[in-house]
C-alpha cells in the first residue's frame, strides 16, 4: 500500500529543475462576463515590444490556483510564479505584476495586435512540440 502511494505521489510531482523563464510584465487577469460572473482567471506574460514602444502578449496559462499566483521575489526582486505546467515545473520571473479585473479577454484582444503564431511563447517543456493552446480553437 505504502509503495503505491509514494508511486503516485512521484507521478504527480515531477522532479528535477524547473523550467525558468523572464518576461517584462506578468499579469493576473479575472475575466467576467456582461452579467458580473467570474469566467476565468489567467496569467498573462508580456514582453516590452520596443519597436511598438508597449507590452505585447507573449504566452497565458489558465489559473487553476491560488498557490500559482506570482509572489514577491526577496532575493532578486520583482515577481514569480511556479506552478506544475502539464508535468513540468514552471518558474517565470517577472520585473512587474498587475492585476486586472475585465468584462473582457485581453489575452484575446492582444491577438488582433499579435497573432499567437507570432508570439514567442515560454520555453517549451523536453518532449513538448507546440505550446497547450494551439488545439484550442479561438
Amino acid at each position: 500500500m505504502l509503495t503505491a502511494i509514494v508511486l503516485a505521489a512521484v507521478a504527480l510531482n515531477p522532479i528535477g529543475e524547473p523550467i525558468k523563464d523572464r518576461c517584462a510584465l506578468v499579469e493576473v487577469s479575472h475575466v467576467y462576463d456582461s452579467d458580473a460572473k467570474h469566467v476565468l482567471s489567467q496569467l498573462i506574460f508580456y514582453d516590452f515590444d520596443g519597436w511598438e514602444g508597449r507590452y505585447q502578449v507573449r504566452a497565458w496559462r489558465l489559473l487553476k490556483s491560488i498557490n500559482e499566483r506570482p509572489a514577491p521575489d526577496r532575493s532578486r526582486g520583482g515577481y514569480v510564479a511556479i506552478w506544475n505546467d502539464g508535468g513540468a515545473i514552471r518558474e517565470v520571473w517577472s520585473q512587474q505584476f498587475r492585476e486586472s479585473w475585465k468584462q473582457y479577454d485581453p489575452e484575446i484582444a492582444a491577438r488582433r495586435e499579435l497573432p499567437m503564431e507570432s508570439r514567442r511563447e515560454l520555453t517549451r517543456p523536453p518532449g513538448k512540440h507546440r505550446p497547450p493552446y494551439e488545439s484550442v480553437a479561438p
